[in-house]
């Protein structure tokens, strides 16, 4: 008669609560796509004080884990029984069964199966101090063993065989080994019903695990028995702990020392074995089935395997000779593994870096979940709302600061007779010629159209700390590194009428290139200037038309634009002349944009667009010095009052692993109103030199109310040599 022993070493053993103790908060847990954010719980945190060991493999609390807390799952115990008045355990086990007694009576009177139980499925919601990796499970314990804690094959065959075929649990612990071949046949059974062993690896410090944990490289196996080992608080293996290169593919340690479960008469204990370490990774396999039912035992495996924290020589490609694949880390099992995907039509689409780049500012929309699927088919949340950013920065920076000073600074501008020319070291170009009948011509590369229309144009627009043309409509800055072309004729009494247009630079930096790839932009302008004494009055219409892009905007793949969208806008600016170096300003534009389908993306639809954009200053030249420049402005950058984007995903996964899909809107109007107040200042300094400086406050930045407010100050003296 074959016998296996139970791996267990008493350490230490309490009737109720520790005095003294802190609660620990678990550090670094990467916690999965579905699990909640919500605070511990005062219960909570008091067990981790006596459950150290929760912290160490990242288990979620379970008001983080919510519905998905082993709900819906039995887990199958082959023990000594189990004390099922024990408050821990109480309302948990849902089936019995003993292989000594018909009556099926499965009290523990040794203890070991008592803490097996409760470190699957304990649960603190009857008072209990401590609790299990997976308090929503059930238990079906099927007592094996007698209170000398050993058993015959026959009898551990039996209760294997009842937990597969009459409890049909998927997930079996057996916290037992031997030294001689067991009977594989139950185990062979519960593999082809598609059942996941967690079996210890043994307590004999050997390099070879125990029977029947060493079938898992059996080929029969399937990758359906996970070993488990056991390691110290500090994460060295136990010394007691069998391992072996010959299952290290199927292995994983967790802790298995000093190990806090319930115990024997409603008291509680600090317990140390490998037999402590399989019902954790038990109960870890509990709470993935419990989020996805669809899962098969060798895929609930090797999620295990994928997401262990890898210790030793482990590799994400090969398991330590040692320590196997590693610690398991359950926070990270209820994550994704590999490429988050989700379908669209025919195609699927990556959305751990779908990102797009708004030129409007944030949006409305705070949260907004699509449904994607890991490598595995697990279906995930992933809010789509926070891929879509500002493409203003949040914060300013110093070297945004003096690269907006150098961008007009740096600009070497000659005029020789009826031709101006500015000339900027990074390629920037604008050149005009005025010809005998009075009209100009221009061009220009480089995104320097301020040159040939609007106020600043006109050298009346205050100079800007930003670098940005803020008195012309936003919609000209929206075509990136654009070229112009502009004819201007005179009429009546001081009128122009200017008509232009602008294109986008096929030159982009490696970013713009990956996140724009084939966005084009182009805009037609027409712009009608007349003085009226003191004041300079220009009306500005046009249409900004792109394809792959929406009023500047930056995406990747998963939210592309692959359709044309027009957008017709219109702005009216003025200026007047409180003296000849000193004028009031304005400026305010207006636009819509045409609602269009679109195709091949999870954008579907775009609905009607309109933004709005306006700013006031005032700039003087001469103040203290003849050449110097100052200059005071308010200005709100372009802004969506009004439009959507509907997005076309899978919205949910069902039990079968079924996606379903639908649509769902993506309110493009922010949540507040950037106001950027800049202050300028700029005059000549020596012969050679010059000095330049400028502050910038702006409020709610990226139209995003809550965005903290950013500050900008600073000074750049240049000198030519």
């Amino acid at each position: 008669m074959n016998t296996t022993a139970l791996l267990i070493s008493l350490a230490s053993s309490w009737p109720g609560w520790a005095q003294g103790a802190q609660p620990a908060v678990p550090g670094g847990t990467s916690a999965a796509a579905f699990l909640g954010q919500a605070l511990p719980t005062p219960v909570e945190r008091t067990t981790r004080a006596y459950q150290r060991w929760q912290d160490q493999i990242t288990l979620p609390y379970a008001n983080q884990l919510g519905m998905f807390n082993g709900r819906g799952v039995r887990v199958g115990v082959a023990d000594t029984g189990a004390d099922v008045a024990h408050v821990e355990l109480a309302g948990q086990i849902g089936a019995s069964y003993s292989a000594f007694d018909v009556s099926a009576r499965v009290a523990d009177a040794q203890g070991h199966g008592t803490a097996v139980a409760g470190l699957i499925a304990g649960s603190t919601a009857r008072g209990a101090p401590v609790s299990g990796v997976a308090p929503g499970a059930s238990l079906a314990v099927a007592k094996v063993f007698d209170a000398s804690g050993y058993s015959a094959d026959a009898r551990i065959s039996a209760g294997i065989h009842w937990l597969v075929n009459s409890a049909r649990v998927p997930i079996i612990n057996l916290s037992l080994a031997g030294s001689t071949p067991s009977n594989p046949a139950p185990l062979r059974n519960g593999v082809n019903q598609g059942v996941l062993f967690t079996i210890a690896a043994g307590n004999d410090g050997r390099a070879s695990v125990s029977w029947p944990a060493r079938y898992a490289s059996a080929g029969w196996a399937n990758g359906q028995i996970i070993v488990v080992g056991a390691v110290d608080a500090n994460n060295r293996l136990a010394r007691f702990s069998n391992y072996g290169a010959e299952t290290a593919a199927w292995f994983v340690v967790a802790p298995g020392v000093n190990v806090t479960t319930s115990y024997l008469n409603g008291q509680y204990a600090s317990l140390s074995g490998t037999s402590m370490a399989a019902p954790q990774v038990a109960g870890q396999a509990a709470l993935i089935k419990s989020a996805w039912q669809f899962l098969g035992a060798s895929q609930i495996s090797q999620i295990i395997f994928k997401s262990a924290t890898r210790l030793g020589s482990a590799t994400d490609s090969r398991p330590d000779p040692v320590y196997g694949w590693g610690l398991i880390n359950v926070a990270k099992s209820l994550g994704p593994i590999g490429s988050v995907l989700t379908p669209v039509g025919a195609r699927q689409f990556t959305l751990s870096g779908a990102v797009m780049l708004s030129g409007t500012g944030s949006i409305g929309t705070t949260a907004l979940g699509i449904t994607a699927v890991d490598q595995f088919g697990r279906g995930f949340s992933v809010d789509v709302a926070k891929n879509i950013q500002s493409a203003a920065p949040a914060h300013s920076t110093a070297r945004m600061l003096f690269d907006g000073i150098e961008h007009q600074d740096g600009l070497v501008e000659k005029v020789q007779g009826q031709q101006s020319l500015a000339v900027g070291a990074d390629g920037r170009l604008a050149w005009s010629n005025r010809l005998a009948s009075g009209a100009t011509v221009g061009f220009g590369a480089g995104s320097m159209s301020d040159h040939f229309f609007g106020l600043s144009a006109a050298k009346l627009a205050p100079w800007s700390v930003s670098g940005k043309a803020k008195f012309n409509a936003p919609y000209f800055t929206m075509v990136h590194e654009a070229r112009h072309s502009g004819f201007s004729i005179p009429f009546g009494q001081g009128g122009q009428l200017r008509v232009g247009v602008l294109r986008e630079a096929d030159e982009r930096d490696a970013l713009v290139q990956t996140m724009a790839a084939g966005a084009h932009r182009s805009l037609s302008s027409a712009e009608l200037e007349q003085r009226f004494g003191p004041v300079l009055a220009i009306v500005n219409v046009g249409v900004l038309r792109e394809h792959g892009s929406l009023l500047g905007s930056q995406q990747s793949e998963a939210l592309a634009l692959n359709a044309p969208s027009r957008t017709a806008f219109a702005s009216v600016s003025a200026a007047y002349s409180l003296t000849p170096t000193m004028a009031l300003v304005g400026m305010a534009s207006v636009g819509r944009t045409a609602g269009f389908s679109n195709t091949n993306s999870l954008v579907s639809n775009v609905s009607s667009v309109k933004t709005v954009s306006a700013s006031v200053g005032w700039s003087a030249r001469g103040v203290w010095d003849k050449a110097d420049r100052f200059g005071l402005s308010w200005s709100m950058p372009a802004k969506v009052t009004q439009g959507a984007l509907s997005l076309t995903g899978a919205l949910a996964q069902d039990d079968n692993g079924v996606l379903s899909d639908g649509t769902r809107l993506l309110n493009l109007r922010p949540s507040a109103t950037e106001h950027d107040l800049e202050m300028s200042y700029t005059r000549p300094l020596g012969r050679q030199g010059k000095l330049s400086g400028g502050l910038m406050l702006r409020l709610h930045p990226g139209h995003d109310v809550a965005a903290p407010k950013d500050v900008l100050m600073g000074v750049r003296y240049a000198r030519a040599f």
